[in-house]
């Protein structure tokens, strides 16, 4: 399990503004920033794939809280979050049996692009995914890959440590995506309809 440090305690402070129905953790580790999405949602769930972070968390939160054991999201569906919070594993690592618990992957990022990658979909239309890193990791790559995926994202602050700057970094969809998408289900309904009278 992953003990809060100072990345955890600064996105913990960045998260605090954010209100709504449905928040989601990935990677809860001690439930640190789940207590603090408990104030502000109405539904707060955490995911983690270490069933011993989970059972800690638990014990310590409270009622509204649900905890899932999963790998990301894979339990999670048929559920759309106004707000999703990672605080994953962004150190570089070259070990053949890394610990996940701090390892981000080769590149640091690879991670984290897993997270959001899986996690997307489940993010409402004007929904946030607010999620750190670090400078110690490759972040033109992170930010190639949001850019694959057509989402806009935005620092939100920024942390100088001894040996690393942390970032927050807010995640969503791009407005035309979104209009895009409304316009192709409008014009669906248009089809439907014209159909029906013929």
């Amino acid at each position: 399990m992953y003990i809060p440090s100072e990345d955890s305690y600064f996105i913990g402070s960045k998260i605090e503004r954010y209100k709504g129905k449905n928040a989601l953790e990935i990677g809860t580790g001690s439930g640190l920033l789940l207590e603090i999405l408990s104030k502000n949602f109405e539904t707060v769930i955490g995911t983690d794939i270490h069933l011993g972070s989970l059972i800690y968390s638990s014990e310590k939160s409270s009622k509204k809280i649900m905890m899932v054991c999963c790998d990301v999201v894979s339990a999670l569906c048929n559920i759309e979050y106004d707000l999703i919070v990672s605080n994953p594993p962004y150190l570089n690592s070259m070990t053949l049996n890394p610990d996940v618990a701090i390892s981000g992957g080769i590149s640091g990022i690879e991670v984290a692009i897993r997270f959001v990658n899986s996690s997307i979909n489940l993010l409402a239309y004007t929904g946030k995914f607010v999620i750190l890193l670090s400078d110690s990791a490759d972040l033109g790559k992170f930010f190639a890959f949001l850019n694959s995926k057509n989402l806009s994202f935005t620092q939100i602050g920024s942390k100088k440590l001894f040996f690393e700057i942390l970032y927050v970094v807010e995640i969503s969809k791009k407005l035309e995506s979104l209009a895009n998408r409304e316009n192709k289900n409008m014009g669906e309904l248009i089809n439907t309809r014209g159909n029906l009278w013929i």
